[in-house]
């Protein structure tokens, strides 16, 4: 029996009626008791209980759906699953039914339960128990190779995921490298991908988006004092605010025609550049939206710039947020006010993650994405354009304002400024906006990106190509400027999560590399209560098996060496050695080809590292005395970081206690780093 002190096991289907009170609102053991009431109706009556062979769930449904566990009386033909194997898919539907990490939607449950449960059938017909699976590699190539085409990505998500929860759940049926094998054979995605955004493009698009939004807040509040003192000079002139968006007055920044000669003439509050020198924004106008060799005034500009600012600072937000949540842009797009949440996990400590409106209006399990941190930056000027803009939209009689969008406005919405246009009559804030493109973003403000930083270069080229099959070499050829889409970030932002090591780092006050591996580590493991968007975890599983098969390819770089070795080296590559990109990608997937990180570079043995590999590098160098690791592979330019851990380690070894086990794990340690060290200066000469 498992009692859970991080977390709470609650019932986390979205059912049609009010379940707090109910018997199966919540677990409070696992596993759960076989008399457990797990499917309840609106009455109170007990429908299913946890042993029964079907569940029924047309209360949560309102339709007759069933999930069928095929250890009770089928009909005939149908496939039957013995009573233990029967036991844990049980088990595992009560998880997704109960778990921080569990599904919302009754149909979800019985999609993901009809995605698994072919294997349970064919462990069933071979006699073994399913959480022996792992020592069956026969049955598994058997079991992929009936994988019903399409499957098996939402196959993979689900055996990652009770991979992940392993110790809570109290079993695992594959580890990742058997699961690569299972899925091996079925299509997960198509054969062209998006592009990836080349390390050099990305970080200079990144730094730009950054560099706006830092300038954006250190003058929020003189944005607000003009944005206010605007409004102010529009409701004088035109008899109140309500009164600006009708008619065809003039503006306040508008000098008077010398033949009028009323004597209520509008007031003239002197050029635009006046007001915006006043409160501090002028600079801040001309350097992102403006000439300045045409300066503020005149036609086309004016106030009219600070309107086309504010736009390109919601795009700007926009674009930096989908840098770092792996969220599609509707997903974006429809964030409101109160989107940012931040969780502090006993463990690994803040974690921020972006909340969708509510989970019941979106076709996923969850509107729940991690972020980086510096994700607030554009949350806090997203939110400051919102309210300004909302707050003239409460003033036009011609527009109906939504409650809710008073309260927690959108993170985008339209122009409601009067001197930004008028809104016709029977709009509401409701009508949302459509979205641009995010190269259609750059080529608006064409002072948003420097036009020589993203034109294309040969290396930028095969950064991209060791990543994405099939790039299209005419669209992004050498010379040309980089042409960005949304997805673009998305597919980025997973693999720089997988292998950060591949981007370096823009600046240490970003702390990008930090960040990353935060929101990598919270995808990989389910420690949050937080039930995260499965598209997103699919995307960051497809990055890691991209860039396993990358590092495999890369394995051909003169960088990569044996410490036994070119012989050796041949040896290991062997298999990959006549294989394109697509080949070597499937072999990966496969678990024909074997690759995991480690220290010194990497290793290539097939299955898993009895040494640990990661954690201790000490047989990798051959620190116990005996000779090196024969299936790992060094990284010389890694040479200057192995030289500084060994210093690093030094330092330490002369503090420890010479009989302490602390010391000759260091003395272990320093002598693996030196033979490594040793075969790349050798390898060098």
């Amino acid at each position: 029996m498992s009692r859970f002190k991080k977390f709470e096991l609650s019932l986390r289907i979205d059912v049609p009626f009010d379940t707090r009170d109910a018997d199966n609102g919540k677990a409070s053991e696992w596993p759960l008791p076989y008399d457990f009431p797990i499917v309840i109706d609106a009455d109170g009556h007990v429908v299913s209980r946890y042993s029964d062979s079907k569940w029924h769930l047309w209360p949560w449904a309102n339709r007759p759906i069933l999930l069928n566990f095929g250890d009770g009386p089928q009909r005939k033909g149908a496939a039957v699953i013995s009573k233990p194997n029967a036991n844990v898919l049980r088990s595992i539907a009560a998880w997704l039914i109960y778990s921080p990490s569990g599904t919302n939607k009754p149909t979800s449950l019985i999609k993901q339960s009809s995605d698994i449960k072919p294997i349970f059938i064919e462990c069933t017909k071979q006699s073994i128990l399913v959480t022996d699976l792992v020592r069956y590699p026969r049955v598994i190539e058997e079991i992929a190779a009936s994988t019903i085409p399409g499957r098996g990505r939402a196959l993979r998500t689900l055996l990652h995921l009770l991979y992940e929860w392993r110790e809570e759940i109290g079993f695992m049926i594959l580890d990742p490298v058997s699961i690569k094998k299972l899925v091996a054979g079925s299509p997960i995605k198509s054969s062209i991908q998006t592009a990836y955004i080349p390390p050099r493009i990305w970080k200079y698009q990144l730094c730009r988006l950054r560099e706006f939004l830092e300038e954006f807040n250190a003058h929020r509040d003189k944005i607000k004092g003009c944005f206010a003192r605007c409004v102010e000079l529009y409701s004088n002139n035109y008899g109140g605010l309500e009164n600006a968006f009708q008619g065809e007055r003039r503006s306040p920044f508008s000098k008077p025609r010398p033949s009028d000669r009323r004597l209520n003439k509008p007031f003239y509050a002197g050029p635009f550049s006046e007001t915006a020198k006043e409160y501090g924004i002028a600079e801040l106008l001309l350097k992102w939206v403006g000439d300045p060799k045409k300066g503020i005034d005149g036609g086309g500009r004016g106030i009219i710039m600070l309107s086309s600012y504010l736009t390109m600072a919601t795009s700007v937000s926009i674009a930096y947020m989908l840098n770092f949540s792996m969220m599609r842009i509707k997903e974006i797009w429809d964030l409101r006010s109160d989107c940012l949440v931040i969780e502090n996990d006993p463990i690994f400590g803040k974690f921020f993650l972006l909340c969708g409106v509510t989970t019941k209006t979106i076709d996923d399990d969850d509107a729940r994405w991690v972020t980086s941190p510096s994700a607030e930056l554009a949350v806090k000027a997203l939110t400051c354009i919102s309210r300004l803009r909302v707050s003239c939209a409460i003033e036009n009689p011609s527009l109906l304002v939504e409650p809710e969008d008073v309260v927690n406005p959108w993170l985008v919405c339209r122009s409601y400024e009067p001197w930004a246009g008028a809104i016709s009559i029977g709009k509401t804030t409701a009508l949302r906006p459509n979205y641009p493109s995010y190269d259609s973003i750059v080529r608006s403000y064409p002072n948003l990106f420097d036009l020589s930083e993203i034109l294309i270069t040969d290396k930028d080229i095969e950064d991209a190509r060791r990543v994405t099959i099939g790039l299209d070499l005419e669209k992004f050829k050498t010379g040309k400027a980089w042409c960005f889409t949304w997805h673009q970030l998305r597919r980025t932002g997973a693999v720089n999560m997988q292998g950060s090591d591949l981007v370096s780092i823009p600046s240490m006050q970003y702390q990008l590399k930090h960040e990353t591996r935060a929101m990598s580590l919270y995808y990989g493991r389910g420690y949050s209560a937080a039930r995260l968007n499965n598209v997103a975890r699919n995307e960051f599983l497809d990055a890691m098996y991209d860039l396993l098969s990358m590092k495999v390819e890369s394995l051909q770089n003169p960088d990569f060496i044996s410490i036994h070795g070119q012989d050796r080296k041949a040896s290991l590559l062997a298999p990959a050695q006549f294989m394109d990109p697509k080949q070597i990608r499937l072999a990966v997937k496969r678990g024909e080809i074997s690759w995991r990180p480690t220290f010194f570079g990497g290793c290539m043995k097939s299955g898993p590292c009895p040494y640990g590999g990661v954690d201790n590098f000490i047989r990798c160098g051959g620190g116990d005395g005996k000779s090196p690791c024969i299936d790992g592979v060094i990284d010389r330019s890694r040479e200057e970081k192995l030289e500084h851990a060994r210093d690093e380690l030094k330092l330490r070894l002369t503090a420890s206690s010479s009989d302490s086990p602390l010391h000759h794990s260091l003395v272990a340690q320093i002598k693996a780093i030196t033979n490594v060290l040793v075969q790349i200066g050798n390898d060098n000469d």
